[in-house]
């Protein structure tokens, strides 16, 4: 009997430990994208990531910021870079969010217990004038955080993609480019193996197979043993 006990409280011990590492691991965006159509126009978000995450909703996206459309619509003469970067939460949403299997609902109010947030990273180059209208691509990264309940520590969210401006001539700015919409898709964050790196590893793998080839017809032969 104190055998089994002892057994029945280490288990209990050890779920207790495992419990903050599970709910303290980062959701990783792997797929999806957040449409951003037009300065003062609502956007849409439809994301999934790791732990089951999901979250498709609208987005106001005036409730936060989406830096392109501030610094840039339209672009000034001399200017080359702008920011892609973005920020979105609380009231930005309207929509349910998953995460580990339970669905939620953000949006409902600032008094909501359900809240998530994001802020993009990232720079764009602006188009010469003689290529619009013309679209341009960057890399972008993501951080932000979900909290499911005001009794809960939030959870940490990642992400990483491309983002595309759409640019166009200004219609009463004929000399600068104006932003028409903004797209950010993600990407899977999981490292995928160069080419390079896979004829490496294949190139030692049939330089394996040849040198136990040789060795397996020297010990055939007569006379070599």
């Amino acid at each position: 009997m104190t055998r089994i006990t002892s057994f029945v409280v280490c288990i209990g011990l050890l779920s207790l430990g495992a419990a903050p590492r599970a709910s303290a691991e980062p959701i990783r965006i792997t797929a999806g994208a957040f449409v951003v159509p037009g300065l003062s126009e609502s956007g849409s978000i439809a994301i999934v990531g790791t732990r089951g995450f999901s979250l498709v909703s609208k987005v106001t996206t005036l409730e936060g910021r989406v830096d392109p459309f501030t610094a840039c619509t339209p672009c000034g003469q001399g200017v080359s870079t702008i920011s892609v970067g973005a920020f979105q939460g609380g009231t930005s949403f309207f929509g349910p969010v998953t995460l580990d299997g339970v669905t939620y609902h953000v949006g409902d109010g600032i008094d909501d217990p359900e809240l998530i947030s994001f802020e993009i990273f990232g720079t764009a180059p602006v188009p010469r004038l003689d290529s619009l209208p013309t679209s341009v691509t960057v890399p972008f990264t993501l951080e932000g955080n979900f909290v499911a309940s005001l009794s809960r520590a939030g959870v940490p969210i990642e992400g990483r993609g491309l983002a595309t401006l759409f640019f166009t001539p200004d219609a009463s700015i004929p000399i600068n480019p104006n932003i028409e919409r903004i797209r950010y898709d993600f990407i899977d964050p999981t490292p995928v193996p160069e080419p390079s790196t896979l004829t490496m590893v294949a190139g030692g793998l049939l330089a394996v197979v040849r040198a136990a080839r040789k060795r397996r017809e020297k010990q055939s032969k007569p006379g070599l043993h």
